[in-house]
This record gives structure tokens, sequence and C-alpha cells, in this order.
């Protein structure tokens, strides 16, 4: 049975369902015209007999004024099952093969629990994209810093996320297809996720300043031009099966130009 909080006390479904439309000064008869169903399904809702679809639990919470997820609750601990099921899952067989319904039986959920929680399989790897940046971010914030030159700092870091991307590769070949068909509104989240991601890169050519090494110039967009051509090298690791090393070895050419655009001078003044 689909479960919602009210001021701190667990109450069902049918009982929330109930008080809400009461609140609204509502009738069974007047909620159901606005949701396109009869009184008695309305009836049936708040008995506890049925429960709505989907489409019509959305519909409900828009007529009645409420937060889907104060009309039904979402547990954390039932939305990471979830999350960690497809992550599980998308690793292992790729996105395409892997089917909501063997994402549901994984994660021991009802295809109504998951649609109440995921508009479509696009959204859950949203969520799991998302979740993948926070745990690669804190991976990385655990692992010591490298000291030496700019280039040695930063083959350094670039050959972390290689190692963390390659052990869930086809997660990540997902992840980055996926990235190129969603919603503006996604991309300005994403931006917002990866910020840590470039600022390591920035700390790194901001310390280069103060060594010597580099001039001031526009850090962020020599970031986003590393990753660039990050990304562009895990082509290799796709199709061609390179390793972690070999990776950075494409890179290091792509690397050296964003450098030297910086006034890129080695330690020796060479």
């Amino acid at each position: 049975m689909l479960r919602t909080v009210h001021n701190e006390v667990d109450v069902s479904f049918p009982d929330k369902l109930k008080q809400l439309r009461k609140d609204a000064g509502l009738s069974q008869a007047k909620l159901g015209k606005r949701l396109g169903v009869t009184r008695n399904a309305v009836s049936q809702w708040e008995a506890g007999a049925t429960e709505p679809s989907t489409k019509h639990l959305r519909k409900l919470a828009a007529a009645l004024g409420a937060p889907l997820d104060q009309l039904v609750e979402s547990t954390p601990a039932y939305e990471d099952e979830i999350i960690t099921a497809a992550t599980r899952l998308f690793d292992r067989l790729g996105y395409d093969e892997t089917s909501i319904e063997v994402i549901c039986a994984a994660a021991d959920v009802s295809q109504h629990e998951f649609d109440v929680l995921f508009a479509s399989k696009d959204e859950l790897l949203y969520r799991v994209l998302t979740a993948y940046n926070e745990r690669t971010f804190d991976d990385l914030r655990r692992i010591p810093a490298k000291y030496g030159t700019v280039v040695d700092r930063l083959k350094y870091l670039l050959h972390l996320y290689y190692v963390h991307d390659l052990a869930h590769l086809k997660l990540t070949a997902a992840l980055h297809a996926y990235s190129w068909r969603w919603s503006e509104m996604r991309e300005r989240d994403n931006q917002r996720q990866l910020s840590d991601h470039h600022d390591a890169v920035i700390a790194i050519l901001e310390d280069a300043v103060g060594a010597g090494e580099l001039h001031h110039g526009n850090f962020r967009a020599a970031s986003e031009l590393i990753f660039a051509a990050y990304t562009y090298a895990l082509r290799k690791a796709v199709f061609s099966g390179h390793e972690a090393d070999k990776l950075i070895a494409h890179l290091e050419p792509q690397l050296m130009v964003v450098l030297q655009g910086l006034g890129y001078r080695d330690r020796n003044g060479d």
C-alpha cells in the first residue's frame, strides 16, 4: 500500500487523500470530475480498495494543490535501492539492454512504485549520473594530492578520473551518450554538479601561477578544454580497449596545447 507522511506521523495514502480532499473543500464527485474519473473511483482509492495510476497520482497532486511527495512518501531507502540497482545493471548490461522490469525486480519494487518516483528510464539515468558524479568526487577527495609540476599534477588527477571511469565503462558510455539529449534544465543542473571537478583543475592551475609555471588566464575555459579532451580520449577505451596509462599518453599533447596557451614554462625555464 502507498504510504505518506503528514506532520511527521505515518499516514496511509487513503487517509491522506481523504484529508487533502476535505481540506480542498471538494466532494468525491467534484474531485473525480477534475480528474476525469468517477466518484466511485475516488471512493475506492480512499477506501484502499484500489490505487490510482501514476498519471492520476500526478493529477491528484495538482488538483489538491499538494506536492506529489506530500501525497505519496518516497523514502530515501526506497529511492536509493532503485538507483543502486540501476547503476549496477547499467554498468554490467548496458543502458539500452536493461529494462525497467529488470530494474524493478533487482530493487524488489513494483512497476507502480517505480513510476511514482521516475517518469522514465531516462530520468532514472540522470539520477544515476547525479549520484555517480557525487561519488566520483568524494572518492577523489580522499586521495592524497600529487606534488610536482603542473603537468605532473594534472596528469595524476586525470589518471585517477580514468581509473574510476574505466571501472564503470558501460555506465560511463551511457551517461555521455544520454547527455546529448537531455533538457536544458538538466544541463544546467549537470554544470552545477561539475563545478567541483572544474574547481580541482583550476586549483592546480592557480598553484602553477604561484610557482612561475603559468601566467594568469581564463582557467575555467582551460578546464573545460581539458575535460573535453579527456572525454574524447575515452573513446579509445570504448573502441580500442585502452587502459588509463594509454589514455593519458593520448591526452598529453592536447593538455600541453592548453597549458602553452597559458604561457607554460617548466621549472627549468625550457
